[in-house]
């Protein structure tokens, strides 16, 4: 078999790329995407609120879960296992918020506008993902 002009072996399919089209980085192409916004102070303010409270959840959902899964442990009750899993997927909700909100507050500080809101939107593709991770998880 030999290869055609192109490089590629004939018979052979290349998916998801097209030939003879210089390649664009994909990280830059803001089209078709949402417009971000840089938070102003009033919403870096309740970022740190929220990011707070979350933060004092997680601690509430720990105390819950090390209490019931001691007690299931101790009584093999089903209903204090189920309650623990209850307390440990609500830590990981709290968590997310936490680490979200705080990202939130701390996001936009750059003087250029233009650097803000492309680094905005890096952050925030970031923090979806890893949410997502943790939601399949």
């Amino acid at each position: 078999m030999g290869a055609p002009a192109g490089g590629i072996p004939a018979g052979l399919h290349v998916h998801g790329r097209q030939t003879g089209v210089a390649e664009v980085d994909d990280d830059d192409d803001d089209e078709g995407c949402v417009a971000q916004h840089v938070p102003t102070p009033q919403e870096r303010r309740w970022s740190c609120w929220i990011a707070c409270m979350s933060g004092a959840d997680m601690f509430m959902s720990l105390g819950i879960l090390a209490v019931s899964w001691s007690y299931a442990y101790k009584d093999a009750g089903v209903s204090l296992w189920c309650m623990g899993l209850q307390a440990l997927s609500h830590f990981l909700s709290s968590s997310m918020l936490a680490f979200r909100f705080v990202g939130e507050a701390r996001s936009g500080l750059h003087a250029d506008e233009a650097v803000a809101t492309r680094l905005l939107r890096k952050e925030r593709r970031r923090w979806l993902l890893r949410e997502q991770g943790v939601a399949i998880c």
